[in-house]
């Protein structure tokens, strides 16, 4: 053995001694940590005081993380996108706290009341989203991962209301709580599928999801609407309606009365009846208006209730068949009793007919001739 090994063997010794070992351990560990916070996902917060910043940066990270590797097993093609978008581009979270409104590179941003979140992408030409946090909620760090997740899938091209709704359905696959298994099991494996959002599979999958786990069937029924096929747009529709009352008359009693889908699934079997066969108009009268009649608002104090959404409801079906007479027949009567009827619905039940009078009034405008009457600018205001 030369000298020159032994020297190298004594100083390999010397190095390798127990402080030296545990040092060298501890200094592996604080690159490692320093190399996973450089991994993270991080976000520019706009607007964030110093009370926000540090929850916009742990929930960023937590709504990643949990995300994309949801994403990773039903659609990796999609997570490998966003995590492209997460790292090469650093995201713009715009915070809309007490202010309405934020200025950003010269552009306004603002959310509408009862928005709570939107994407950017295009107006930017980078990912930017804007967002309100309301942390008196219960369990409002959860909802605020959600939102996160699902304002970012937006960044990929996906939209609500045409085609398959992934930031919906990934909401319910990858971000429900286990209350909702079967609710969640449905939307993993609908986005795991190569669905057609204009099937009657689809529509009925989609419905049973939004109202399960969100109580939100009304997004189901607009996709049903979009539907550029009438027919197909009618079978969709009337998959919706169904879905949408069975849930609704299968929840505990004294959840009816206050449920928004209630008051949807009278107006839609309204709309629908002189549109589609004997046996599905059978149906809706059968197994959707006579037990929510019955059920829900038999009280002769609710009448008007009663008489409001079939007022409503015939007018989106000459919205659909484009019958001017029978829009101003029933709309002449529907201001008859307005105001009694309104001042009975529910907080909830007013949004829900703001809802379905928003999705129809394109349509409406859309008549010609035009209606010589003053619907145009009440129909989405009926009740506020």
């Amino acid at each position: 053995m030369t000298n020159r090994q032994t020297s190298f063997i004594t100083l390999l010794m010397v190095k390798l001694t127990v402080p030296n070992i545990i040092l060298f351990i501890f200094l592996l560990f604080i690159v490692s940590c320093a190399s996973f916070k450089l991994s993270q996902p991080s976000v520019n917060c706009v607007n964030c005081n110093d009370e926000m910043l540090p929850i916009i940066n742990k929930e960023w990270f937590n709504a990643t993380k949990k995300g994309l590797s949801c994403l990773k097993k039903y659609r990796p093609i999609d997570s490998r996108k966003l995590s492209r978008i997460l790292s090469e581009d650093k995201p713009t979270l715009i915070y809309i706290g007490t202010s309405s409104e934020v200025e950003y590179k010269t552009k306004i941003v603002k959310l509408s009341k009862g928005m709570q979140a939107a994407s950017f992408f295009d107006e930017f030409k980078e990912p930017v989203l804007a967002m309100r946090i309301d942390k008196t909620k219960k369990f409002w760090h959860k909802e605020l991962r959600r939102t996160l997740f699902h304002e970012m899938l937006h960044w990929l091209g996906y939209s609500h209301f045409k085609g398959v709704d992934i930031p919906y359905i990934v909401d319910s696959c990858c971000f429900t709580n286990s209350q909702n298994i079967n609710s969640q099991q449905l939307a993993c494996k609908l986005l795991a599928s190569n669905a057609d959002w204009t099937s009657i599979e689809y529509s009925r999958d989609f419905t049973t999801i939004m109202q399960s786990s969100k109580g939100r069937g009304f997004i189901a029924l607009r996709s049903a609407w979009n539907i550029p096929s009438k027919l197909q747009s009618f079978d969709s529709l009337f998959e919706t309606t169904k879905v949408l009352a069975k849930i609704t008359l299968n929840r505990k009693p004294h959840k009816r009365r206050e449920s928004s889908s209630a008051l949807l699934s009278l107006i839609f079997s309204t709309a629908l009846r002189e549109h589609l066969s004997l046996s599905k108009r059978r149906f809706l009268t059968q197994e959707i208006e006579q037990p929510f009649k019955k059920m829900i608002y038999n009280n002769n104090e609710v009448r008007p209730i009663l008489e409001f959404s079939e007022y409503v409801g015939k007018i989106i079906s000459g919205i659909i068949s484009k019958n001017n007479k029978d829009i101003i027949d029933s709309w002449q009567k529907l201001k008859q009793i307005k105001h009694r009827a309104c001042g009975m619905l529910t907080w909830e039940e007013k949004w829900a007919l703001k809802d379905a009078t928003e999705l129809t009034y394109l349509r409406l405008t859309e008549l010609r001739p035009p209606l010589k009457i003053d619907i145009y600018k009440n129909w989405t205001n009926i009740c506020f």
